[in-house]
């Protein structure tokens, strides 16, 4: 099946009746790709606000009103419950399961906001159209992640230090057109200190409500 020349409703399709469960990296060429977090509404005011102060970690694409299964804009008829290919929920800052389906989380309560936010996935098809090798889509393996010593801006109770993606690129591809795919995505994360990068996600003080960090499929 040629994942990367597919459509994103397409492939949502196949999330939602469970046949795929892994990375999207390679899937959907030419779409932006995103991560998601989903908050309790009393935590949504605090992670808008992060977002706004750490654009490069969290470029946020869309937000979804509270209760709300669909990104209507950059995803219309998705579910947000249904359409990932594994959630991660976190409680009292802990891990406390990982999922297919979250769709009884939206049921036990109604206040649930969603955070779309862009991710490096979407620039990885301008790297392959110039000539740039992708090893993990090579490899069929996960993007590999490095924690970082820069401080991300803190707001409310969201604090912590960046997170990178990193992708070896050949010295003999030369700079020039990875900075071109960098100012092409301006919604994807490029950190000033690297070449190519993606500037991920964030950690959080401990509090008794819940936090999901995981990766939405591609969206139109």
């Amino acid at each position: 099946m040629d994942f990367a020349a597919m459509k994103p409703a397409d492939l949502r399709g196949l999330i939602r009746k469970g046949e795929l469960t892994g990375p999207t990296t390679g899937m959907c060429n030419g779409y932006a790709q995103g991560n998601l977090v989903v908050l309790p509404k009393a935590l949504a005011w605090d992670f808008l606000l992060f977002c706004q102060r750490n654009p490069k970690a969290c470029p946020l694409l869309e937000v979804a009103d509270a209760g709300e299964r669909t990104f209507a804009q950059f995803g219309k008829g998705s579910d947000i419950a249904t359409d990932i290919p594994r959630y991660r929920v976190y409680e009292h800052g802990e891990l406390t399961g990982e999922y297919t389906d979250v769709s009884k989380f939206f049921e036990e309560r109604n206040d649930l906001v969603s955070f779309l936010i862009g991710c490096s996935f979407s620039f990885e098809s301008e790297l392959l159209e110039a000539g740039i090798p992708v090893r993990q889509i090579e490899e069929g393996v996960n993007v590999p992640m490095y924690n970082t010593n820069i401080p991300c801006t803190p707001a409310g109770v969201f604090s912590g230090n960046m997170v990178v993606s990193m992708r070896p690129i050949p010295a003999s591809t030369g700079e020039c057109r990875t900075g071109r795919s960098r100012r092409q995505l301006p919604l994807q994360r490029a950190c000033p200190a690297c070449t190519v990068c993606r500037c991920k996600s964030v950690s959080r003080k401990p509090s008794a409500s819940m936090i999901w960090l995981t990766r939405i499929t591609a969206m139109p």
